[in-house]
């Protein structure tokens, strides 16, 4: 049992061991290049820096030069959607129901709901050093609040698997 402690903590020391992934310095781009509507960018990065920071695989910073990896909207949409769902029945002529207490006439059944939702699409990109993944919602997801954090996810996912490769030299 202590020996494989100290090999444990040997193999940790060894240079390339991976790092904790806390250590990425990350900039979150407010420039999309214009392919994605600023309206729409806008909406995206108080979401995306609210998970990313919440989730604490990486380090937040304010400015690119600062940043390992920059992350940036590359396209992005939202709309607000009304969906309906629900059932409409009517029973016409004989048969007794509760609405029809002589067995004759109209019965209706309603119920019907209405709901707006903002539904959409995000596809981020980052580029570290020499390279530049996209992470997509699509198709995924159809409500914008899970297409960002399913790009989110995506994105904290390849950080933590290329963290020993992204930190600062």
């Amino acid at each position: 049992m202590i020996l494989s402690g100290l090999v444990a903590l040997f193999l940790l020391a060894l240079p390339g061991a991976d790092t904790p992934a806390s250590d990425v310095p990350l900039f979150l781009d407010d420039v999309s290049g214009g392919r994605a509507p600023a309206a729409c960018v806008k909406d995206a990065l108080p979401r995306l820096r609210d998970q990313l920071a919440r989730d604490g695989r990486v380090r937040l910073v304010k400015s690119r030069e600062e940043a390992t990896v920059a992350v940036d909207v590359r396209e992005c949409a939202s709309r607000w959607e009304t969906k309906t769902g629900g059932e409409v029945g009517v029973t016409v002529g004989g048969g007794a129901s509760p609405r029809t207490p002589s067995g004759s006439g109209t019965a209706t059944q309603v119920g019907v709901g209405v709901r707006r939702q903002l539904s959409g699409y995000v596809v981020l990109r980052a580029r570290a050093a020499d390279r530049a993944p996209e992470f997509s919602s699509l198709p995924h997801t159809e409500l914008f609040a899970e297409a960002l954090s399913v790009t989110a996810t995506q994105l904290l996912d390849w950080v933590e698997e290329h963290a020993g490769e992204l930190q600062p030299r």
